[in-house]
């Protein structure tokens, strides 16, 4: 790649209440790869009589740190703070992040692991893949590296209540590719997590009851039981669906609920959702008396 171009203000003059400083016969430039930044191991030296300094030899795709010290007849001075450059890479980044929750083999039933993969870049052949992650919540970016390998996949064991994010870098002999874009993902509080998104509503007929939910988040959900009106009905498998049908029902008011089989336990029930079956001889929906057709759809109560 092209040198890396660094420029910096020289030391202030003349400040009040100061003795005027010697004057400034050179700089001295340290870069440091980021990836291996502990503060003080210096990679490089550069040396430069102006304010700016055209680094040459940098690895492509990768990120520097850059510190700054001016050098009179006294020695030299503090190191300035730190400059973030990254050099340009003909590398593309990896795409298409996923992450993939399933039960651990030999943890025990709280163990969940997460199975993240991604696409590798066009065009190339050998490369090492670099993967960082962030367990620290929205608007932390506390990455650590996890992994350093040559398949596009990771596991990485979760704990309840977390939220993660990871990312990946590929590496080849002509340098790095940029971070890809941040994946982020969570594990429920409880490693028995309830259904969400438990629904009710009535079909056209005004006479089946539709009950519908969505998987735990951050578990694995294998078998699911739904509950009428403190009823436990059949247990269903999780690759039957998310819907369970009722015709039969009376009509009245209904309560529903539904819960899942995770890690070979039972989760809590969900809470409660409320739907009414009108009556045929034109009592109102939700029981309350009011005429209507029988053509036209009844609005279900929820909570």
């Amino acid at each position: 790649p092209p040198p890396l171009s660094v420029v910096w203000a020289p030391p202030k003059q003349g400040l009040p209440g100061m003795a005027l400083q010697a004057p400034v016969e050179g700089y001295r430039i340290e870069v440091v790869e980021e990836a291996g930044y502990s503060g003080d191991g210096v990679v490089m030296v550069y040396k430069s009589d102006e304010c700016r300094a055209d680094l040459p030899n940098l690895r492509p795709g990768v990120s520097y740190r850059v510190r700054v010290q001016a050098k009179n007849k006294s020695g030299l001075s503090e190191r300035s703070a730190v400059g973030v450059f990254r050099t340009e890479s003909p590398i593309q980044a990896p795409s298409r992040l996923q992450t993939t929750l399933v039960p651990g083999v030999d943890g025990g039933p709280e163990l969940l692991v997460a199975l993240c993969t991604w696409e590798r870049p066009e065009g190339q052949q050998t490369m090492t893949y670099h993967v960082e992650v962030d367990e620290g919540g929205e608007g932390s970016a506390d990455f650590y590296e996890v992994y350093v390998g040559k398949e596009a996949q990771y596991s990485l064991t979760l704990h309840p209540g977390r939220s993660y994010k990871f990312r990946v870098r590929a590496e080849t002999a002509a340098g790095s590719s940029a971070w890809s874009v941040i994946k982020g993902f969570s594990r429920s509080i409880s490693s028995h997590g309830c259904p969400e998104n438990v629904a009710a509503r009535l079909l056209d007929d005004n006479r089946t009851a539709v009950f519908t939910w969505q998987p735990p988040t951050g578990v694995v959900a294998t078998a699911y039981q739904v509950r009428v009106d403190l009823q436990e009905g059949k247990k269903r498998r999780d690759d039957e669906g998310f819907e369970y049908l009722r015709a039969d029902l009376p009509e009245g008011s209904h309560r529903f609920q539904v819960r899942s089989m995770v890690n070979g336990k039972w989760s809590e029930w969900c809470r409660e959702v409320h739907l009414s079956i009108p009556s045929y001889g034109g009592g109102g929906s939700n029981g309350m008396g009011s005429q209507h057709s029988r053509d036209a759809p009844i609005l279900p109560v929820f909570f």
